[in-house]
């Protein structure tokens, strides 16, 4: 596909946070893997990146109408260039969370059919 292409970009180093937006002329190659899942790519002679970002919640309910969250988030990102050094990022972040629910019959579980 050739043309005018929208992007979004979020890192999150250990210490801040950044996003941008841009607008970009060029080509993106598309092979289907299956009906309804579709691999993208560019010809970057420059280098290439790959993220992955991993993430495992529990979450458990307490007494009445409180809950307690455990939830884990692991990023990787493997960054080549013929410019720079290779680097590879692994940051880990451990979120604990309160609850409150306001009505006892909300969401699923709690739903009287």
């Amino acid at each position: 596909m050739f043309g005018v292409h929208g992007s979004y970009d979020f890192i999150s180093p250990q210490i801040f946070r950044l996003s941008s937006t841009a607008l970009s002329i060029g080509t993106t190659y598309q092979w289907w893997l299956a009906r309804e899942v579709a691999l993208q790519g560019s010809d970057d002679t420059r280098g290439s990146e790959q993220i992955f970002r991993g993430n495992a919640a529990i979450v458990v309910c307490g007494c009445e109408r409180n809950a307690l969250g455990l939830q884990f988030v692991a990023p990787h990102r493997t960054a080549k260039s013929n410019v720079v050094p290779s680097r590879h990022q692994t940051v880990g972040t451990v979120s604990l969370t309160y609850t409150f629910l306001s009505d006892p019959h909300f969401g699923a579980v709690g739903a009287k059919l």
